[in-house]
């Protein structure tokens, strides 16, 4: 191993330890270059430190009885601790000496080499730099020591607090559950007197209330006795009254009830007509906005047959023009033609006579155009068929206003009533198609409100109320008690026989209610 690789070795040694310097978790450690499975042992140690360490911070924040229990095994650890602290110190001493002893060797070898060869003075400058180096690190090694034995005798001092600390925890927490027993005893103790207080005051209500209950069957028993008693003597009479005022009420009842639905049925088809009314008014105002449609597309129609006919009128206007124009400068050529030609009678004769020499000027004249003597001239064809196009233009525009005309005769019955009617006149009659749309609406919804109360009250509709119901009610009872005082004999006004009127006429109301709610559900 040469002197180069050595100071190679030194140099990563110093490297690492500066980086585990870095880390603060492992300030404490201070590696040296050293083999893998030394390196992997080491490895597991730390990571079974630190295990334990974080056991120790999770088991402080468990229970106060767990805390007691696991006191014994903390101590374990602590030891474990300590004598792993001592492993690592015995390991950095072995280190530092074989530092030293490095550097006894390569101090050896470099004076060997030193008699085998003369030195230069920067071999000898190089020389004295690394032995100040390797006093460097001697010196460094020996701080690094220092520096695990002050952090192995900081770490004892701290588990003695944390020991010290735990103890007093165990101890305050016993005095607690003692403080927190006696307070569950006496509690339990003040239940069991209220539960005996409570046991106590319910067996008195108890016989209280049954004392009470008694008292109350005895009471309800004679009364149902006294009620069974009037039930029996009066029935008889009562049946024969009740049926025959029964009869009585029923015919009278089903008469008013049979006028009334006369009545009604007159309601109805009044109803009837009115609703029929107001569909057809609804009808009627669909077909006036029909005819508005109408008439509005009358008038387009109108718009559009008057704007055809005002271009027609310039087509024809421009087209006579174009013939008036065409005669005279024919007219002129002709004249021109004369004036040329030399004037003799048989030949004038010729040229207006229906003779074959026409057909011939008018073919000159048409050569003339075609030579292109001028371009404002025509030939007698043209002229011709342009007042045959003349004519059916003439045609048709006379066409098209009898056609017009007759629209316009047809619709004209339709248009009287909006030209006799005024902006004024149309605005009052839509408001007052407006009112009556409101009217028949409100008609209609009352009626349907009418039918369906009737549907669900019988007496909807009629003159009959529930109040009038209740009068008869009361006047057939007031007979009641007449006929009653009537048939009965004179009785002495005693408590008993008070309760015994009241329970009587309170039971005929009831009865007379039932019967007649009856009657009218049927």
């Amino acid at each position: 191993m040469d002197f180069g690789d050595q100071l190679r070795s030194v140099d990563d040694i110093m490297a690492d330890i500066r980086e585990r310097l870095q880390d603060p978790r492992d300030q404490h450690v201070l590696p040296v270059r050293e083999d893998d499975a030394q390196r992997e042992e080491r490895g597991e140690s730390e990571s079974e430190g630190s295990e334990n360490r974080e056991s120790v911070s999770e088991e402080e924040t468990d229970d106060e009885e767990q805390r007691e229990e696991n006191v014994g095994e903390r101590q374990g650890e602590m030891e474990n601790q300590k004598q792993e602290l001592l492993g690592l110190v015995k390991y950095w001493k072995q280190v530092v000496l074989k530092i030293v002893e490095h550097k006894h060797q390569s101090e050896r070898k470099d004076q060997e080499r030193l008699q085998g060869m003369r030195k230069t003075v920067q071999e000898a400058q190089m020389e004295e730099a690394l032995k100040q180096e390797l006093l460097g690190l001697v010196k460094y090694w020996k701080q690094v020591a220092l520096n695990i034995m002050e952090h192995k005798h900081q770490s004892e001092r701290k588990d003695q607090e944390r020991l010290h600390a735990m103890r007093k925890t165990v101890q305050e927490a016993q005095r607690e559950e003692n403080v927190l027993q006696e307070k569950r005893a006496e509690m339990e103790y003040e239940k069991k007197q209220a539960l005996v207080e409570v046991e106590q005051v319910s067996r008195q209500l108890e016989l209280s209330l049954k004392d009470k209950i008694k008292m109350l069957c005895e009471k309800e028993q004679q009364i149902i006795m006294q009620r069974e008693e009037i039930k029996k003597e009066k029935s008889k009479i009562r049946k024969e009254k009740e049926a025959i005022r029964h009869e009585r009420e029923k015919n009278e009842i089903i008469q008013s009830f049979r006028e009334k639905m006369a009545e009604r049925d007159l309601e109805f088809l009044k109803r009837r007509l009115e609703k029929w009314e107001g569909e057809m008014i609804e009808a009627l105002e669909k077909e006036w906005k029909n005819i508005a449609i109408e008439r509005k597309l009358v008038e387009e129609k109108r718009e559009a047959i008057e704007l055809k006919k005002r271009m027609e009128e310039k087509e024809l206007r421009r087209q006579r023009k174009k013939s008036q124009d065409i005669i005279s400068v024919v007219r002129e050529e002709v004249l021109l033609h004369l004036k040329q030609e030399p004037k003799s009678r048989t030949w004038r004769s010729r040229l207006f006579s229906p003779h074959k020499k026409m057909r011939d000027v008018s073919s000159r004249i048409s050569a003339w155009f075609s030579r292109g003597l001028s371009s404002e001239h025509f030939s007698l064809s043209d002229l011709r068929e342009t007042e045959r196009e003349i004519e059916r233009l003439k045609e048709r525009t006379e066409q098209n206003e009898k056609d017009m005309l007759q629209a316009l005769g047809r619709e004209s019955e339709k248009t009287e009533f909006e030209k006799m009617q005024t902006k004024d006149e149309r605005e009052a009659l839509e408001e007052k198609k407006k009112k009556a749309e409101k009217k028949l609406r409100k008609q209609r919804k009352k009626a349907e409100r009418e039918e369906e109360r009737k549907e669900r009250d019988p007496l909807a509709g009629s003159d009959i109320t529930r109040e009038d119901i209740a009068k008869a009610i009361e006047e057939i009872l007031q007979q009641n008690k007449a006929a009653q005082k009537k048939d009965e004999p004179a009785k002495r006004e005693t408590g008993r026989g008070r309760l015994k009127k009241k329970l009587i006429s309170a039971f005929k109301k009831a009865k007379a209610g039932l019967k007649t709610a009856a009657f009218w559900r049927d």
